[in-house]
């Protein structure tokens, strides 16, 4: 539960929704008619895996957001393709976050659901070793992205709260 207003607490959500924290290689596809409630972002996600080797994934998001009667749901899609020794290897990553007011109107619910399916393309051989390395480079994107989204979400409501104290 976030301690803060249901409308302001939709908002920030949906400005966290462009994954601002991923700046490398970022590309923003805006200009589509009637797309006021979707972002398409590509970006790259760099690492180094444990045994030192630098790798690299390019990511295609598309986040989508929905309003109905007492909730806003913001879903989205990520889509990664290894580059690099990981060429072949991709991820297909689906969740979504539906956000509703406390019944006492001070506070909003917040609740998460993603799923994500690390896949070797049927014409690659990999090791063992980087199948496991592909799948906690993921794992850890997804605890990393969460920490991101919470943060800048809760910033933003912080600023909120402080211009509005400030007036």
């Amino acid at each position: 539960m976030q301690p803060f207003n249901y409308e302001c607490t939709c908002n920030s959500a949906w400005v966290a929704a462009g994954h601002l924290h991923r700046q490398l290689d970022r590309e923003v596809y805006q200009g589509a008619l009637g797309m006021e409630n979707t972002i398409a972002v590509k970006f790259r996600l760099e690492r180094t895996l444990t045994t030192g080797v630098k790798v690299s994934m390019k990511q295609w998001l598309v986040n989508r957001r929905y309003f109905e009667e007492g909730r806003v749901i913001n879903t989205w899609k990520i889509y990664s393709e290894g580059e690099g020794i990981l060429r072949g290897m991709h991820s297909d990553e689906t969740g979504w976050i539906v956000l509703r007011p406390t019944l006492d109107g001070f506070g909003t619910w917040t609740d998460a659901i993603v799923r994500q399916a690390p896949v070797l393309f049927g014409t690659i051989v990999a090791s063992d070793w980087i199948d496991d390395e592909l799948r906690q480079m993921l794992q850890d994107k997804v605890v990393e992205d969460g920490r991101a989204l919470i943060g800048t979400v809760e910033n933003l409501l912080l600023e909120d709260t402080l211009a509005i104290l400030s007036d």
